[in-house]
């Protein structure tokens, strides 16, 4: 049994970019595997772990099983994949925050999807795009 599994929704291009990375590390004891696999979300149904559709990270140890969503699950992610690989990390920290970005437009609906973009990209427009 795999000591760290890595779950994602699969219909997110972004969350599937990072899982695309993750996997391709190739780091011992650390899986990668979408929540539209059956198998896989009816054994988390089994174990009494509730599913969202945001990424989680399952881990398996001496203490038990349990999942760890958001920075912790960050945290130990980059624990795993190790600072000796920044450059990865930095590239999966940057894909996970557009995922998020592009979840949540797609969940307030399409004109919230313009609200979304940071303000340092809007600032950077052309001189013909701003108002006068």
């Amino acid at each position: 049994m795999l000591k760290y599994v890595l779950f994602y929704d699969s219909y997110c291009a972004a969350c599937s970019q990072v899982a695309r990375e993750v996997e391709r590390l190739a780091i011992a004891d650390l899986g990668v595997i979408s929540l539209s696999d059956p198998l896989f979300t009816q054994a988390l149904t089994d174990a009494g772990i509730e599913l969202t559709d945001r990424p989680g990270l399952l881990v398996n140890d001496d203490s038990g099983t349990r999942v760890l969503y958001g920075w912790a699950m960050r945290k130990r992610l980059a624990a795993r994949v190790g600072w000796h690989n920044a450059r990865t990390l930095t590239r999966l920290l940057s894909a996970e925050w557009q995922a998020r970005l592009t979840r949540e437009a797609e969940h307030r609906g399409p004109l919230a999807a313009a609200s979304s973009v940071p303000r340092w990209q809007a600032s950077r427009a052309s001189p013909s795009c701003r108002a006068g």
